[in-house]
């Protein structure tokens, strides 16, 4: 009988190995997958440009943006006050609507809603005139979506709860040698977490195609939100809980299940999202990865802790033992992958201030330092006497470790506050990079300012001076670059003078980084040229 129950039990057991191996190769492919990194998208420039009053009708409107994109919705106000809609092609990161057939005369405002593949929108709008503008430009009022933004907010909230409950808090559990007293406590998180998946993906949809909250449910808005990265993490999740749920007090194979429900949610976290787009990409991932998984576990495990050892009729003191020596490594996990991903997306400590971004990262430090306070206090003062017996230290114990529950709470109610707000990297990869040079001579200098946007083209700025530092008044000014090393030839540009006496050029397409050789001509009267010689190091453009 025995020998039959061991084959049974082996048997048993072939599946379920391979469906692990699987999943673990599914989640690696995710992790490493080498397609192109998104981050929060912020409009570059746009022709015609904002607030332009252009003679004839544009025989194209095309929106460029710092990475690339995908149209969700396009609409023009005309001047009469009417309203159209238009269908547009992505290009990289430009949006081109083709012949938009604009014939009236006066102001346009133009809105556009597009989504990055990290699955958040990006709404605005440009202002333009043809002819002159209206006397009454028209505007669009459109009310902010609130409730829909508050929706998404409290349901990204629980969703994280129910995450670390669940899955967390089921990992933990087949840590320990006898489930059966407890093993309802996270598992009924599970459908909970199931529900709020749905209602996320729904809201997720309705926020991509611009529909307000109060529209009537349809399935449209939830089949959109499967495209993208944003429909592998809602896979991972559903995954993820549905283990969990399934998962049993007694088994083969629990802590198995346990571990990879745990891994299935930490995949749902680094395959969408701000960080998750970050360069180098496999970084970003990995440390998310790292990092929600060791969240989820520590948070998981607190609820348990407080219904098996510390509750007012439990005293099993095993679970606190396993907990006290288990701890250590996901917790420093936890802090050193944490510390990766912010250096990733603060690229500039000012951030933390002067972004809403780093207000949200500010406020949930604060909290963590707090519940790291506690944990040290539970782990080197408390832990030891309760598992004594001692009914004080066990007291302050329980009374810690539900302080720490209300400290997560509070951190993830800030975290869910990240879906609305835009990285620092990712606004300062939208700026261009601003290159200087002071190129000088006997006759005369030139102080050399290029601004190179995300997507290959700049403009420079000249001014002119003389030995004294005073400005020069010359007749003309041109500019040549070159970049001999990768065969490139001189460009060369006419500057058009500006109202603060220095000379400007546009659109100078800086196609490929290095070391670029630049030519200033001064043609200071009609008998007298100056030619101004330097180099400048373009970095790498982002595309």
């Amino acid at each position: 009988m025995a020998e039959l129950r061991n084959r049974n039990v082996a048997r048993s057991s072939i599946p379920l190995g391979a469906f692990l191996w699987l999943a673990t190769l599914a989640i690696l492919i995710t992790l490493l997958e080498p397609v192109a990194a998104f981050a929060h998208a912020s409009l570059v420039r746009s022709t015609p440009a904002q607030g332009a009053v252009i003679a004839a009708p544009p025989g194209a409107i095309v929106l460029e943006f710092n990475e690339a994109v995908a149209p969700l919705a396009l609409t023009a106000s005309t001047p009469d006050g009417s309203s159209r809609s238009f269908q547009a092609a992505a290009d990289g990161t430009k949006i081109v609507v083709s012949d938009p057939n604009l014939e009236a005369l006066g102001t346009y405002l133009f809105s556009f809603r597009v989504v990055s593949e990290d699955g958040h929108p990006v709404a605005g709008t440009i202002a333009f005139s043809m002819g002159a503008p209206s006397p009454s430009p028209s505007t669009v009022m459109e009310p902010k979506p609130a409730v829909l933004h508050w929706s998404i907010w409290m349901t990204r909230w629980l969703l994280y709860l129910c995450f670390s409950f669940a899955v967390g808090g089921a990992f933990f559990e087949t840590c320990l040698k006898d489930t059966a007293s407890s093993s309802s406590l996270s598992r009924n998180w599970a459908p909970v977490g199931l529900a709020l998946l749905v209602g996320s993906a729904y809201l997720q949809g309705l926020d991509e195609l611009g529909l307000p909250f109060v529209a009537r449910p349809q399935l449209a808005p939830l089949v959109f939100a499967f495209h993208g990265g944003y429909g592998v993490s809602i896979t991972f999740g559903v995954t993820a809980f549905c283990l969990a749920w399934r998962m049993r007090p007694r088994g083969d194979g629990r802590r198995w299940i346990g571990l990879m429900a745990l891994l299935a949610a930490a995949a749902a976290f680094s395959s969408t999202g701000h960080a998750s787009t970050a360069e180098p990409r496999w970084l970003a991932r990995s440390a998310i990865f790292i990092h929600s998984g060791s969240s989820m576990f520590w948070v998981g495990s607190l609820p348990v802790l407080l219904k098996r050892c510390l509750g007012a009729h439990r005293k099993e003191e095993g679970a606190l033992e396993v907990f006290s020596r288990l701890i250590p490594l996901p917790l420093t996990a936890l802090i050193v992958s944490g510390a990766v991903v912010i250096g990733l997306q603060v690229p500039k400590l000012s951030s933390l201030w002067t972004s809403s971004y780093g207000l949200i990262l500010t406020i949930k430090l604060l909290f963590v330092m707090t519940l790291l306070a506690l944990a040290c206090l539970n782990r080197f003062w408390l832990t030891a006497p309760a598992i004594r017996g001692d009914e004080r230290a066990r007291l302050k114990l329980r009374r810690s470790v539900s302080a720490e529950v209300v400290i997560v709470v509070a951190i993830f109610a800030a975290v869910a506050g990240w879906r609305f707000t835009e990285p620092p990297r990712a606004a300062l990869a939208s700026q261009p990079a601003r290159l200087q040079a002071h190129l000088h001579s006997s006759s005369a200098m030139a102080q050399l300012e290029i601004a190179i946007q995300s997507a290959g083209t700049g403009s420079a700025s000249i001014s002119v001076i003389d030995q004294g530092q005073r400005v020069m008044a010359v007749k003309e000014v041109g500019l040549r670059l070159s970049n001999p090393e990768q065969g490139i030839e001189p460009l060369k540009f006419k500057a058009v003078p500006e109202a603060d006496h220095s000379w400007m050029v546009n659109g100078i397409p800086f196609v490929r980084s290095g070391r670029w050789a630049v030519t200033v001509d001064i043609l200071i009267s009609d008998f007298k040229a100056v030619h101004l010689d330097g180099f400048i190091t373009v970095p790498e453009i982002r595309r």
